[in-house]
């Protein structure tokens, strides 16, 4: 098998791999351009009051992983605000947002969850970065999004070695190749600047 042959079978591969990433990267991307007109919430938050000992609640991380480990909430500790006689905090997962209110005098925690609509929920895989996450499937999620990057960045530059391969097409694969990279860095730029 020639070389060319090979890394067109490559450069094939790495497209109908990661082709489903792409398409929810720019599906997600819809979301934050016209946000405006997407609904954000499904329905009414559902309240809940707990009773939870100060001893499992002497910081806003202790009790986040009480609530995540006994009482079934799941996601990503956020906000976390504490002071004397009370902690507040949100635990947040795609599509599930829950704002706990904890009163250290009582040593009740109030918990409201809302489900959060499609477009929410697609901004919130988008932005999801690191590999810290409190949330397993969150953890997941930024592996694939890492591995769909490299694939990306491979499947581009085998293509780019597929067009230089074929003499005939060179002028007109580096004309729409600098459109490409001019519209990319024109498009980062007014996003950084806005």
């Amino acid at each position: 098998m020639t070389t060319f042959r090979l890394m067109r079978n490559i450069h094939l591969g790495l497209g109908l791999t990661f082709a489903l990433v792409a398409l929810l990267f720019a599906v997600s991307s819809l979301a934050f351009i016209y946000n405006s007109s997407l609904p954000e919430d499904s329905g009414e938050p559902a309240a809940q009051t707990l009773k939870i000992p100060a001893a499992k609640a002497s910081s806003g991380r202790a009790l986040a992983l009480e609530l995540m480990e006994n009482h079934g909430l799941a996601g990503d500790l956020s906000a976390v605000e504490e002071s004397a006689g009370e902690l507040r905090f949100r635990i947040i997962r795609p599509g599930t947002e829950a704002q706990v209110a904890y009163s250290r005098q009582s040593e009740e925690a109030t918990i409201q969850t809302r489900r959060r609509g499609l477009a929410s929920m697609l901004k919130q895989l988008h932005t999801n970065h690191g590999f810290w996450h409190d949330f397993l499937p969150s953890n997941i999620w930024a592996a694939l999004s890492l591995l769909g990057s490299i694939g990306l960045i491979l499947l581009g530059l085998s293509g780019i070695y597929l067009w230089f391969g074929l003499h005939q097409e060179r002028v007109l694969g580096g004309v729409i190749l600098g459109v490409g990279i001019l519209y990319a860095v024109t498009a980062l730029t007014l996003t950084r600047l806005s």
